[in-house]
């Protein structure tokens, strides 16, 4: 995971408004398409986040199973 996670900031050169940034947000998605990305304001542009949320759930139910041994 280490070779492949980025992380990264971006310092505004004014102060934005709540809107502003959620705007700014929205267009960073847009453009970047985060694979795991399943927030609900922005979900729609992950054309990965249906199998995404099947996947979770295949992961949720097998550590509630592997959690009563």
């Amino acid at each position: 995971m280490e070779d492949y996670l980025e992380i990264g900031y971006w310092v505004p050169d004014r102060r934005l408004t709540y809107e502003q940034l959620r705007d700014e947000e929205e267009k960073t998605t847009i453009k970047l398409r985060p694979t795991l990305d399943l927030d609900s304001r922005t979900r729609r542009y992950n054309p990965l986040a249906d199998k995404l949320d099947k996947l979770r759930g295949i992961c949720k139910t097998e550590a509630q199973k592997n959690s009563n041994l």
